[in-house]
């Protein structure tokens, strides 16, 4: 095993104390955590309503065959995995936990697989600190427990590094093979998947410069390279090509993404990418300060591989190259105006290596005392908790309670008529389909441009489509009144107006108050802060009036 270099290195002369007791027992200490990882997963996925990209995921797993889901599944900023993984799911149930489950399962799977490749290559001491790390770090967690596709791509693609390694060390054809079909999991769970192929393929050719393998393994990594490149055709061509104004530059790009895509009129390039560099450490341990305190000791870990004495096995400037490749793949392609590069999920790929490099130079800077570099690291991820940094957008968990929801739901049964409209924003109508739907396969009719409208149970709801995500006091008035003119409302018809989910302001209602006089006297009625619901009266020629 690769960790016989260094984690050898580290065991040799250590005192026989009782704190050596985790270090020699690093296995069933990482499984202790591993249980306590998916507790808090499991605590996590639970109690909350779905938010919109989590709605809008099982939207499209949610037709009546797999022919219609492949067909839906463009429709995403994202490759089709998890979307064929929730249309088969749904057998086993459709409430929040369940849709929630697998990603629980799939991201203790990735501490756990970390883990065991940090051993490999790191040491158990170090393996043991980013285990901490992964298993605890709120952001991690929220992957962890959210209907969305970084689970898979964090749990396959760390076992496609395990297995990388495990293929070079025994020279084995089995485990690269392993490698490739992880390899391709991830690259078809997320699009940082090929970023991640990318730096794994430059770091498997310098690994294999320096120890060259038996012809078969070589022979199946040449092959494998062509599968991931033909891979990446089919997604550019079936599924990146159709996302128009929807990728990731789109919208995002110029919202809260417009800082993780280089821009020389505004960014000075060393600037971006050591800002850009210290927030995905920001955003991994969701703490500000705790992120640029691991950000300077991730650049120690690698100072200090970069100087450890090389051993037959292994080189250790390799597996520093092997930390930095991902994070330089990234900030290039960043640099290209390709893929955000900073402190955003769509980086979460980065993890364990960032969690590597950070749990190495603790294990180093502790000497040979275990304690004091896990107690170091179980603080660090203890301020994370408390103390987060929160990024946008964002719902407190209390916002988020699945009561809220109810609440809603109730108040539309009791007080919204057949004949009374409900409008929302994109986001809305998303959750109100998966809701008042009762998680039924909801067909649009979309044959007016800029707006869909649907029906669940007497109830018909008309959504914006493409302009509006949100609504907003500058966006709201107009678009309420093109939607009364394109539906044919009459004067005096009356429309409920909802708005949930994310917010990037103030809600919708208050908003209004605050900047139209004529909406003073609105009378909105809230469920948390993230769930508005309010009855204005179509008024012929007038912005709309609240009743």
């Amino acid at each position: 095993m690769l960790s016989r270099s260094i984690a050898a290195e580290d065991y040799r002369g250590r005192p026989a104390a009782a704190e050596d007791w985790i270090f020699s027992h690093a296995d069933l200490a990482g499984l202790g955590l591993i249980v306590a990882a998916l507790l808090v997963r499991l605590k996590a996925a639970s109690g909350t309503f779905l938010n919109y990209d989590e709605a809008l995921h099982f939207f499209v797993a949610n037709q009546t065959s797999w022919r219609l889901a492949y067909q839906a599944s463009p429709g995403l900023s994202h490759p089709p995995l998890l979307v064929f993984f929730l249309h088969a799911w749904r057998a086993l149930g459709t409430s929040e936990f369940m849709l929630r489950l697998p990603s629980a399962l799939f991201g203790t799977g990735f501490c756990w697989v970390s883990f065991r490749w940090m051993k490999n290559l790191f040491g158990r001491e170090a393996a043991l600190i980013g285990l901490i790390f992964l298993c605890f770090s709120p952001s991690m967690i929220v992957l962890s427990s959210e209907v969305r596709q970084y689970a898979l791509l964090l749990f396959f693609g760390a076992c496609a590094l395990y297995a990388l390694e495990q293929a070079l060390e025994k020279n084995s054809p089995g485990w690269m093979l392993t490698f490739l079909l992880c390899l391709y999991l991830a690259i078809l769970s997320h699009y940082s998947g090929i970023l991640l192929a990318g730096s794994m393929g430059i770091y498997a050719i310098f690994r294999m410069t320096g120890k060259r393998p038996s012809f078969p393994v070589i022979a199946l990594w040449a092959a494998g390279q062509i599968g991931t490149l033909g891979i990446c055709v089919f997604l550019y061509t079936h599924y990146i090509t159709k996302l128009g104004s929807t990728a990731l530059q789109g919208w995002m790009g110029d919202t809260y993404l417009h800082n993780s895509y280089f821009d020389p009129h505004r960014h000075h390039l060393l600037i971006f990418i050591v800002a850009r560099s210290v927030s995905v450490f920001q955003y991994v341990f969701a703490e500000a300060a705790v992120g640029a305190v691991a950000f300077l000791l991730f650049i120690v870990g690698i100072a200090l591989l970069w100087k450890t004495k090389s051993t037959v096995r292994t080189q250790p400037y390799q597996m520093a190259a092997l930390l930095v490749l991902p994070f330089a793949v990234n900030c290039v392609a960043a640099l290209a105006g390709k893929y955000p590069y900073g402190g955003t999920r769509h980086c979460a790929f980065l993890a364990p290596f960032a969690a590597a490099g950070c749990a190495f130079a603790l294990s180093k800077v502790s000497g040979k005392r275990t304690a004091p570099s896990l107690l170091l690291a179980v603080l660090l991820v203890a301020v994370c908790a408390i103390f987060p940094s929160h990024r946008l957008p964002y719902i407190a968990r209390a916002d988020q309670s699945r009561v809220h929801m109810d609440e809603l739901l109730k108040f539309i049964q009791r007080n919204v008529g057949p004949s009374e409209l409900i409008f929302t924003d994109e986001q809305g109508g998303m959750l109100l389909g998966h809701y008042l739907c009762q998680q039924r396969h909801v067909d649009l009719d979309k044959s007016l441009p800029g707006y869909s409208s649907f029906t669940c149970d007497a109830h018909r709801i008309v959504q914006t489509r493409v302009k509006e995500f949100y609504f907003t006091a500058e966006n709201f008035p107009p678009r309420f009144e093109e939607m009364a003119r394109a539906y044919g409302l009459k004067d005096d018809s009356t429309v409920w107006v909802v708005q949930a989910g994310w917010l990037w302001d103030d809600p919708l209602a208050r908003q209004l108050q605050r900047k139209l006089p004529a909406f003073r006297n609105l009378m909105p009625h809230s469920f948390g802060n993230n769930i508005t619901i309010f009855k204005l009266v179509v008024r012929e020629g007038k912005l709309p009036s609240p009743d």
